[in-house]
């Protein structure tokens, strides 16, 4: 597998997901070690904004790029023409892209325990889409909707549910059980 490769094996998505889990609680035993605990409220808030400001990012990543800039359109009709195929964001442009976009802003803002903190948020909704993601596509018997009944956005309903329905609807997207593929 080539290290920008969008289609992974087994044993690459493993390690993506271990990879993860580790950089995570890494970041989790520096805070609760460094921190001092006056600042702990404030990295809960800032954890909790980083977690839920990452399910937006998710959608807007997903409404406007993956469904209208190339090659980004291009790689996500491959994903959903091939479902259950190994296909993904490599972890090493994953990581650049929260620590460039999340981490490096927050830093330049704040101090390194919030940028931490933030960063942590994101990182943890982030693996946490990537497996529900993984699931929808990969273990279907435990899905209450199917995503192929979905007229619109097939996986993400099923993946972040209410929070996800919410997005749709006040920004215009139809949940009806037809034909349309917006």
């Amino acid at each position: 597998m080539a290290l920008f490769s969008l289609e992974y094996s087994k044993s690459a998505c493993l390690i993506d997901f271990i990879s993860y889990g580790l950089v995570i609680s890494g970041l989790i035993i520096y805070l609760i070690f460094s921190a001092p605990f006056i600042h702990r409220f404030e990295m809960l808030v800032l954890f909790v904004l980083g977690f839920f400001a990452s399910t937006l990012i998710e959608y807007g990543m997903h409404r406007f790029i993956l469904h209208g800039v190339q090659p980004f359109q291009c790689w996500y009709e491959i994903h959903h023409a091939r479902p259950t195929a190994l296909l993904g964001t490599p972890i090493i442009l994953s990581m650049a892209l929260i620590a460039f976009f999340a981490f490096l802003p927050a830093l330049l803002l704040g101090d390194l325990l919030l940028a931490i903190a933030l960063t942590l948020g994101l990182s943890c909704a982030y693996l946490f889409f990537t497996l529900t993601h993984y699931a929808a596509h990969h273990w279907r018997a435990y899905l209450v909707v199917k995503p192929e009944k979905m007229a619109c956005q097939p996986s993400s309903f099923s993946e972040k549910s209410l929070v996800f329905w919410c997005y749709y609807r006040v920004l215009g997207c139809n949940f009806s059980y037809g034909d349309d593929k917006r």
